[in-house]
């Protein structure tokens, strides 16, 4: 760095006023800096200097610069060059260090280590004068290491990304000279987050433990290093997390009528009932303030600030509904039943974290008790019709609407019910719709569509006068007006009397309420006559009306009316009572909306209840009992407004007082006066008085003769039956008077015994029997006449008939046996005809049908038949002739070595009987069946098929098995058989044809055989013994079968040595042998040819040695006729 330049003077000379003469110069002595950047000056005081060794080398290098010394013009002396200063004298600790002529006077000098050197400069002038002495102190200071420290700021992660926020600042980093590099790093769970060279910057990283350092590094390259790990040092926060927050609290739960309980508050209102909660919970953001010094290694100062933040307040009411709102905003909730709703209060922060617990309160909602009435004062008015004009289904488009939800309205002219002309607030509040009672055009709006007919009271519709603009007609001009039309329009509403049935004394008052808004014509020029609407009220048996208002301005926003209407006449009491809406206008000005009309109730008041009974007024007690339980039942009887709280029973002779609004009690026969007397809470009473007679009722016994069902036998249309009730009686004096009545109420008769005609069909006929106390009994006859049945013709089901020996012609049975006749005569003819002829008459008849002519063709044979009656019936069977054809079959063949499955696929245009199948003298029947082949062949297999017409048609296929080879001997020689020795014996293998065999089953006449020729034994000199083989190729074969016929006749005597025979196969040329099978004096002779059959399997895919041995082992027992083996067949 550059110091500021520093002029240091000698002590001015005194000069003389009155002479003028040369002044002496003056020296000054600046420093210009450091000789190079490894070196720098610093200011001290005036004449002190500070040179930092900033490269280490243990000396500074400083120039010295004199040529800021001045001198004045010198008088008197000449200059020989044009500089002020001659020369310059410097000194080192008044050491001289040399003079310097130059015209500007800079010197190098270098200090060494731990040195303070006094420098000074004497100048002189052209004259000769010189100057004093200017002099400055430089001292020596080796440069110092930097000291690292940072302020870091730690913002809590309050919206819940998992970061924080960190602010790092090496501001407090101090150095003896200046700073110049930062290197910062941060790492969070062992992982860089972030580097940086600044200064001061901010950084966000996940949450958790971390670590952060810093390095300085000061402008003679010295650093210093700080690294605080918050798991290691307790001092560090770790980067925490989001704290859910904490402390909810309920701070206030409002209502009309709002009490405090002992666990909440009491709402005692209407239902329902709005109430009112404040809520508010604790949730900071913390931030972590620390300065951390690298020599102290610890804090200086580590502070924590937290501010607060909004958080929402959940609400849950305790009726399954709930709402979010700022915990500083205020949440209501409207209460729809009476109960006690558990409040809780769950408080949420910005990053979505809950409370840990809740807060709760019980809000108990209580309806307000209904004021006690005064029996004699209150009148309370309860409702009797109310209408909102919604109807029972949604309206749809803007036009004529539904019907009110009940049918006494009545309109006509200009009066109509719809949704239309009416904008969102006429049509109800928070989006509802209400339809209403309108006096205007009546038009339909192409797709204007409304949803939600929904009622919605009067006293909640808006204030307003917006009017909705509706689509214009086909002219162009407004609709939902009652321009261009004159005359009235009405809407007449019925309340009927049963709920105007009041008693007389209570009829104080009715009260008529309704909403209404609209525009009618104002005041115009030459226009007397306003449009006028008004309401009216009467009793429906007069024909005047009574005006209870009329307007020629209506409000323009829907207001509520109500009158209160005196009731005077009592001879209209119990009758309907008639509510009308009229409007009038003429045919000028009436371009405006009209009336509109909603809501319309009516109340009256009603104090008294009304004492009903359910009892009958004759109770029967049977015909042997004097006394009967009867069952007094007051439920009809009701109250309006109260509740009846007591029933008392009467009678007149004083015998009987009970209370109950059910009671059974026990009566005598006769006649009882009973009184019910009902009184409510309100004190108010009524009477009911009616008699109930005890008696023993008559009992009714009709009958009938011949029986209750009769058949029109003579096709007349009705029968006669004669009806008898003389068996029926009373208990009390045993006469009754019997009427007989028919399905219509007419009296038939008055007589007990009577004969009625009924006609065909069925008629109920009533008796009731009356005794002389008016008491009855009834029972009913259904009497039944038929008319006479047509008999029912069956010739069976349609046929098809196989003319089965293709002769042109069949004969078929016709059979009518399932006919049948359900009247009660029986069928006397049966007539068989084709084509309008008679082909044969009787039950059962046999008839030749023809199909020559055209094969197939159906024969409609028509059966009529007739009973004794005369009544005939027909049915009509459809016989079809066929030529029976051939069976046909497809035969089929698969074998398992020599089990074969056969199968015929025989079909038939009747149905197959049987299937025989022939291979040679064998045959077996079965379509499907299991054939086993003694041994492989080729066969020719013959199937028969015969059908259920006796036709039989046959086929024949060939079957044959795949052999290796097939070896029967007819050429005399061994072909390609050889003779092999198997001991010192004699080998008597031969073919020859010279040996006869009992049951001879050989394979023509030579065959393969271990005997003498033409003795035909093996009793030789020698032992026999001797073997015949040949090679056999089986690599082309998966599996391989040996079957031969063979007859041996051997020793039997198993005690000692015996006869052996074997079959062998070789793999490897005869070294080693496989046995096959084997034979010896176990397994006796055979006694005939046997087929043998044995598995090659195990060398299949070789070419291997067949080999034929015979052992005689012994030369005893040797008389018979050895071994013989025919159709050796490998396959």
């Amino acid at each position: 760095m550059t110091a500021a330049m520093l002029v240091l003077t000698s002590m001015p000379y005194a000069i003389s006023a009155q002479t003028e003469t040369n002044q002496p110069p003056q020296a000054a002595i600046t420093i210009s800096g450091a000789c190079s950047g490894d070196d720098v000056v610093q200011s001290g005081s005036t004449t002190d200097k500070i040179a930092r060794d900033l490269d280490g080398d243990g000396q500074v290098c400083v120039v010295l610069d004199g040529s800021q010394s001045t001198n004045d013009d010198d008088i008197g002396c000449s200059k020989t060059e044009d500089r002020p200063i001659k020369t310059y004298y410097w000194d080192k600790n008044d050491v001289s260090q040399g003079r310097s002529d130059q015209p500007t006077e800079q010197r190098t000098v270098h200090i060494a280590g731990n040195d303070t050197v006094d420098w000074g400069l004497t100048v002189e002038d052209w004259c000769g004068e010189t100057s004093g002495r200017a002099n400055v102190s430089v001292d020596y200071v080796a440069n110092q290491q930097p000291q690292a420290a940072f302020d870091v700021d730690v913002t809590e992660d309050t919206d819940g990304d998992g970061e924080d926020a960190i602010d790092v600042d090496a501001t407090p980093s101090s150095d003896d000279g200046s700073i110049t590099g930062w290197n910062w790093s941060i790492a969070t769970a062992g992982s860089a987050c972030v580097e940086d060279t600044q200064q001061s910057f901010q950084a966000t990283c996940p949450t958790g433990e971390w670590t952060i350092s810093l390095t300085v590094t000061d402008d003679a390259g010295a650093q210093d290093t700080i690294e605080v790990d918050s798991s290691e040092d307790d001092a560090l926060p770790a980067l925490p997390a989001n704290a859910p927050p904490t402390d909810p609290q309920i701070t206030g739960v409002t209502c009309d009528n709002s009490t405090a309980t002992e666990h909440g508050t009491e709402c005692t209102d209407p239902l329902p009932v709005t109430v009112t909660v404040d809520g508010d919970g604790m949730d900071d953001e913390t931030v972590h303030k620390c300065q951390w010094n690298a020599t102290e290694q610890a804090p200086v100062d580590c502070t924590a600030s937290e501010t607060d933040l909004d958080v929402t307040c959940a609400w849950s009411y305790g009726d399954g509904a709930d709402a979010k709102v700022d915990c500083g905003s205020s949440a209501t909730h409207d209460y729809e039943a009476e109960d006690d709703h558990n409040l809780t209060l769950t408080v949420i922060d910005e990053a979505g974290a809950e409370t840990a617990s809740t807060a709760n309160q019980t809000i108990t909602i209580t309806e307000p008790a209904a004021p006690e009435p005064d029996p004699q004062t209150d009148k309370a008015p309860i409702t009797l019709k109310q209408e909102g004009f919604d109807g029972a289904d949604d309206i749809e488009f803007a036009t004529e609407g539904p019907s009110p939800s009940n049918d006494t309205w009545s309109t006509d002219g200009l009066a109509h019910y719809s949704a239309a002309c009416m904008d969102d607030k006429q049509l109800g509040l928070y989006g509802d719709r209400d339809a209403a009672l309108q006096f205007n055009e009546k038009v339909v709006f192409d797709g204007y569509v409304l949803v939600d007919s929904l009622t919605v009271p009067g006293d909640q519709l808006a204030p307003l006068f917006d009017p909705a603009v509706s689509p214009d007609d086909d002219a162009g001009g407004p609709r939902c007006t009652y321009d261009d039309t004159a005359g009235q329009g009405e809407a007449t509403f019925t309340v009927p009397a049963d709920d105007l049935s009041f008693k007389e004394a209570d009829w104080s008052q009715l009260g008529v309420s309704f909403t209404h808004w609209g525009e009618l014509e104002a005041d115009q020029a030459n226009e007397p006559d306003l449009d006028e609407v008004s309401v009216e009220i009467k009793p429906a048996s007069t024909s005047t009306w009574t005006t209870l208002d009329d307007w020629e301005t209506l409000p323009q926003q829907p207001t509520r009316e109500s009158f209160e209407i005196q009731r005077t006449d009592a001879d209209a009491l119990g009758e309907d009572l008639e509510l009308r809406f009229a409007f009038e206008a003429d045919q000028d000005f009436n371009d405006h909306r009209g009336w509109f009309v909603d809501n319309v109730e009516v109340t009256g008041s009603d104090l008294c209840p009304t004492a009903k009974t359910n009892v009958p007024s004759l109770v029967d007690i049977g015909p042997e009992l004097n006394s009967t339980l009867v069952t007094l039942d007051a439920s009809p009887s009701y109250d309006r407004l109260g509740t009846i709280e007591t029933f008392r029973w009467t009678d007149a002779s004083g015998d009987l007082d009970v209370t109950g609004e059910t009671v059974d009690v026990r009566l005598d026969r006769g006649q009882h006066d009973l009184t019910l007397d009902v009184t409510d809470d309100n004190g108010c009473s009524d009477t009911i008085s009616f008699t109930v007679t005890v008696d023993r009722f008559p009992v009714a016994d009709a009958s009938v003769d011949p029986s209750v069902s009769q058949v029109d036998h003579d096709g007349s249309g009705d029968e006669e039956f004669r009806l008898n009730g003389s068996d029926s009686f009373d208990p009390e004096d045993g006469d009754v008077a019997c009427e007989w009545t028919d399905t219509d109420d007419n009296v038939v008769a008055s007589t007990c015994v009577v004969n009625v005609t009924v006609p065909v069909g069925n008629e109920t006929i009533k008796l009731t029997v009356n005794d002389t106390v008016g008491a009855t009994d009834s029972t009913n006859l259904t009497l039944e006449v038929a008319a006479n049945p047509d008999p029912t013709a069956a010739t069976g089901p349609n046929r098809t008939v196989r003319d089965a020996n293709r002769s042109g012609a069949t004969e078929v049975t016709l059979d009518a046996s399932g006919s049948s006749d359900t009247g009660d005569g029986e069928i006397t003819a049966y007539e068989w005809s084709e084509n309008g002829k008679t082909i044969a008459n009787g039950e059962m008849a046999e008839v030749n049908l023809s199909s020559a002519s055209a094969p197939g063709e159906d024969h409609n044979i028509t059966l009529t038949v007739t009973d004794s009656g005369g009544g005939s019936d027909t049915d009509v069977v459809t016989l079809t002739v066929v030529e029976n054809e051939l069976p046909e079959m497809a035969p089929n063949i698969t074998c398992d070595r020599l089990t074969c499955n056969f199968t015929a696929n025989a079909e038939d245009d009747t149905a197959v009987e049987q299937c025989t199948w022939t291979v040679g003298d064998r045959d077996e029947t079965g379509c499907e069946i299991t054939w086993d082949f003694d041994e492989p062949g080729s066969y020719q297999v013959n199937l028969t098929v015969l059908d259920e017409e006796g036709e039989t048609n046959n086929t024949s296929v060939n079957q044959g098995f795949e052999t290796v080879f097939i070896d029967s001997f007819e050429d005399g020689g061994l072909g390609d058989w050889s003779l092999a020795s198997t001991g010192e014996g004699e080998n008597l293998w031969r073919v020859g044809a010279d040996c006869e065999t009992p049951g001879d089953d050989r394979d023509g006449d030579a065959a393969l055989q271990f005997n003498r020729e033409a003795i035909c034994d093996y009793d030789s000199d020698e032992v026999p013994q001797g073997a015949v083989e040949r090679a056999v190729n089986l690599t082309d074969r998966e599996e391989a079968d040996l079957t031969f016929r063979h007859y041996y006749e051997v020793e039997t005597d198993c005690s000692g040595s015996f006869d052996q025979m074997w079959i062998n196969v070789s793999t490897d040329g005869g070294a080693t042998w496989n046995t096959v099978t084997g034979f010896d004096c176990q397994d006796g002779n055979t006694d005939g040819w046997r087929i043998i059959t044995e598995s090659l399997d195990p060398w299949v895919g070789e070419e291997v040695t067949l080999r034929y041995a015979f052992d005689a082992n012994d030369g005893f027992s040797n008389s018979g006729k050895g071994w013989l083996v025919d159709r050796i067949t490998v396959w």
